[in-house]
């Protein structure tokens, strides 16, 4: 009923309460590819970061502004794949196994899974 609008449902972690988020008029900025530009905080950790935003920025000078931020999303979505892998997929897969553990009884080798720290 609603095509542009996505709710996730996320497993139970430390509490009796499940977060859900919904996403509505998914429709935003995306690339070629359909999948909506993300700056991530966490790769302005790494220095290299300003050097990649700097060098597509500058390596793009005959673009238009918008077709400039494309380059530049572009590049850092290519670096930050290098740099950090696929973040979102181990997120994904850690919440599909944590859904599963919860889904089942618990015994002994469950609860060693919980306490794992991998």
């Amino acid at each position: 009923m609603f095509p542009r609008h996505e709710v996730t449902n996320f497993p139970i972690y430390k509490s009796d309460h499940v977060p859900i988020c919904l996403h509505a008029s998914t429709n935003g900025n995306c690339d070629r590819y359909g999948k909506l530009f993300r700056f991530e905080a966490m790769w302005l950790s790494q220095e290299d970061c300003w050097k990649v935003v700097e060098e597509a920025w500058n390596g793009s000078m005959s673009m238009e502004a918008p077709s400039k931020l494309e380059w530049c999303a572009s590049k850092l979505t290519e670096w930050a794949e290098a740099t950090f892998g696929k973040i979102k997929k181990r997120i994904r897969e850690a919440e599909k196994e944590l859904k599963k553990l919860q889904d089942t009884r618990p015994d002994h080798n469950m609860l060693s899974r919980f306490l794992d720290p991998r």
